[in-house]
């Protein structure tokens, strides 16, 4: 009797093992299934927020848009319940304090209207914003979350966006020695060359493509320096490397190079190495390079 009282047990507790086993999936599974009738639901209304770049110079115009897209087969309706259609919210990073809001001090009619949108129809609305506060005073420099909605019943909200309000900075003028997208160079690398033998080192690999070698440009190293910028190996033109602005802050050089890859043009069949030389004041200070990165 002992032995089957122990038989029944064991069998009871595998039972009840595979119970919650299948209980725990089904539990998953349901979740997963539910977060896809949601995001399906949600979707046929999408509003979204561009700027036109992600860095800004002290007071310089902020270009926003706001999108609304009707992504449903359907005719979709939208229902406000004033004369606002949308807003825009300028947030500081990271405490979230405001420090802008569109429609600050505004009045709007006290009217019950609605918005048609056909199938794959959309809306846009542009506003440059001057960097003012909503006491009309210049924000400063800093990292900034923007924040768009469509001011609709109920309320369609875009998925936000960083941009970064720059301090001044003291700008060094330099001067272009080589540039291009043919360089004996081939890996993607930057120099800060303060000396005659390692400009010839350099100068050197630069041009080391070439039958037959250009003479060396001349450089007074006790007053001026190279930085040379050397992008790497392309599968085709379109791509390009540009300094194109070196400051000083904060007890640093700062050299600013923008990548640009025109992908949208006409491009030649011609493997590519771009690169850009300059020339400019020598300085003790460590340099460092920041990198942007332009589509076309």
């Amino acid at each position: 009797m002992k032995k089957i009282i122990n038989l029944v047990t064991k069998y009871n507790f595998k039972m009840l093992c595979a119970f919650f086993i299948v209980l725990i999936f089904a539990s998953l599974l349901y979740g997963c299934f539910n977060d896809i009738i949601t995001s399906d639901r949600d979707d046929d209304l999408v509003a979204t927020i561009v700027s036109n770049k992600k860095y800004y110079k002290v007071g310089e115009q902020v270009e926003l848009s706001l999108i609304l897209r009707n992504r449903a087969k359907k005719t979709m309706e939208l229902m406000f319940n004033d004369g606002q259609t949308y807003d825009f919210v300028v947030k500081a990073v990271p405490d979230e304090k405001e420090v802008w809001r569109w429609s600050e001090g505004m009045f709007f009619t006290q009217a019950i209207w609605t918005m048609i949108l056909d199938p794959w129809e959309r809306k846009t609305y542009l506003y440059n914003w001057d960097q003012k506060d909503n006491e009309s005073k210049q924000i400063a420099p800093g990292n900034y979350k923007i924040e768009a909605v469509i001011s609709s019943e109920p309320e369609i909200f875009a998925n936000p966006i960083n941009i970064i309000i720059e301090e001044p900075k003291a700008s060094i003028s330099f001067d272009t020695i080589d540039k291009g997208t043919q360089s004996g160079y081939h890996e993607r690398s930057s120099f800060i060359i303060k000396d005659q033998a390692r400009w010839e080192e350099i100068w050197n690999l630069h041009t080391s493509n070439l039958d037959q070698v250009p003479r060396i440009p001349k450089v007074d190293f006790d007053t001026d320096m190279v930085i040379a910028v050397f992008r790497g190996e392309f599968p085709s033109s379109g791509f390009d490397t540009k300094v194109t602005g070196i400051t000083e802050k904060g007890g640093k050089i700062e050299v600013t190079v923008t990548e640009t890859d025109n992908i949208g043009g006409m491009v030649l069949d011609v493997i590519t190495y771009p690169f850009h030389i300059i020339k400019t004041k020598k300085s003790a200070l460590p340099v460092e390079f920041n990198y942007r990165e332009v589509i076309k």
